[in-house]
Order: structure tokens, then C-alpha cells, then sequence
């Protein structure tokens, strides 16, 4: 017995593939951006105000890249066993 393909599975995954392209890879790129901004900043500045931001963004950052990184990880694979 085979199994007759869907379109709404096509459809699906489809879409993973463009939420994966179009949003986690793109907002994990603009963070290692970001990053490096920040890096750059603490590199060239001397100041606490500055340093204290610096380290408040590269902790968002990290938190963002996480979350992108567990969506990547268990929501992907999940929509693809649908």
C-alpha cells in the first residue's frame, strides 16, 4: 500500500521551509550583526553608560538567538512529521 501525497503536506512544508529562510535564518543573521555592533562599541567605548548597554544587548541577543535556535531545533522537525 502507498501512500497518496497530500497537498496540503507540500503546502506545509512549503511553508517550514520559508518560515526557516524567511524568518529564523534572517533574524539570526541580523543578531550576529548586531553582535558584532555591540562588540564593536565596547571595543571603542569606554564608558560604564555604554559598556552597561552593550552588555543589556548582547544579553537580548543571546536570548533571541536561543529561541531561534529551539524553534530551528523542535518546531521544524515537528511540522515536518505532520
Amino acid at each position: 500500500m502507498t501512500k497518496q501525497t497530500n497537498p496540503n503536506d507540500e503546502t506545509l512544508l512549503s511553508f517550514v521551509e520559508k518560515l526557516n529562510r524567511s524568518h529564523y535564518d534572517q533574524v539570526y543573521t541580523l543578531c550576529a550583526t548586531a553582535k558584532q555592533q555591540a562588540q564593536r562599541l565596547q571595543d571603542e567605548e569606554m564608558l560604564q553608560t555604554a559598556s552597561q548597554y552593550v552588555t543589556l544587548c548582547n544579553q537580548l541577543i543571546g536570548e533571541i538567538q536561543h529561541y531561534i535556535s529551539v524553534k530551528k531545533e523542535h518546531l521544524l522537525p515537528y511540522i515536518h512529521t505532520l
